[in-house]
């Protein structure tokens, strides 16, 4: 029944149903799967759900029916402070007998043949072992590499005073990069940006948002001021952004959708936004208070010399 509950998975459920109502029920966190992955020289790829299904296996094989709760808690602290990631305290581990991984380092021979066939398809590859680390650190196989490619993408904040500073938000499409999420104006850089002087940028980017209907004209190239940069890594993506910020009125911008909307300082802070537009935000928002504050200043002034030549 706890599975069924919104936001709850199998490790959770395992979790409450085993320690809080005694029942024999597994658990696989991070710690189980490594004392598991160790003890039976798992070396397979942990995101082919054969792997974790076998992982699960196990772990239903294993839970203590009379005491699942304790059981399931001392794997996990079995894993969290003797069967670390780096330096297993493997001569004080009370299962080391059991630990075929131990074994087989100890030892320095392969696996019994009846423990684990080469066709078995969970066996550690010859080429997936990093010779600078004990074999035992090797399970469970660590996650492949991701080459990251680099990205330069142009990112243009749109900014009103309403009175307070408010920023133009659009909702990403529900699939691909921060799908779902808050962004600003994102443009995708062409391959000659190298190539770019700081006015050809601002062209670029103006042709880039001149098909969206969100403006009722053309913002001026003299409008558009550079903020900064800054860098954020994602999963696969080396991404720069070129941060760009333009003022414009009340009356200069359509919100004809409920996929845009107008955001306060506070609302960037706690709404769905990346990490990544929050460090834009963050890059660009000492840049853009100077700009306004500057605006304000010269507006008193121009006020001032009104009045004295009247």
């Amino acid at each position: 029944m706890i599975n069924r509950l919104p936001g709850v998975g199998r490790y959770t459920a395992g979790a409450v149903s085993s320690i809080a109502f005694c029942q024999p029920n597994p658990i696989l966190d991070g710690n189980v799967i490594r004392v598991l992955s160790r003890m039976r020289c798992i070396g397979s790829d942990l995101k082919k759900k054969s792997t974790t299904d076998h992982l699960w296996s196990l772990a239903t094989e294993l839970v203590c029916p009379e005491r699942p709760g304790d059981f399931n808690q001392s794997l996990m602290e079995l894993g969290a402070t003797v069967c670390t990631p780096q330096k297993p305290k493997c001569t004080i581990c009370p299962v080391q007998n059991q630990c075929l991984a131990y074994l087989q380092q100890i030892e320095q021979t392969p696996i019994d043949i009846e423990e684990c066939s080469s066709n078995c398809g969970f066996c550690l590859k010859s080429e997936n072992i990093e010779s600078n680390r004990s074999l035992v650190e090797n399970y469970p196989r660590k996650k492949d590499k991701i080459k990251q490619r680099d990205e330069i993408s142009f990112i243009l904040i749109i900014y009103r005073l309403n009175p307070k500073l408010e920023y133009l938000m659009i909702k990403q499409k529900q699939s691909g990069l921060l799908s779902g999420l808050w962004s600003f104006l994102e443009i995708n850089s062409s391959n000659d940006l190298d190539q770019m002087n700081e006015r050809k940028r601002k062209i670029y980017i103006i042709e880039q948002i001149q098909h969206m209907t969100i403006f009722n004209k053309t913002i001026s190239i003299e409008n558009i001021k550079l903020a900064g940069q800054c860098r954020h890594l994602f999963s696969h993506i080396d991404k720069q952004y070129i941060i760009y910020f333009a003022h414009c009125d009340q009356n200069e911008i359509l919100i004809s959708t409920s996929q845009m909307q107008w955001f306060n300082e506070e609302q960037l802070q706690t709404s769905a936004i990346s990490t990544a537009m929050k460090k834009v935000f963050n890059t660009a928002l000492p840049q853009i208070k100077l700009k306004t504050s500057n605006g304000k200043k010269n507006g008193t002034l121009d006020n001032y010399f009104k009045k004295k030549n009247t």
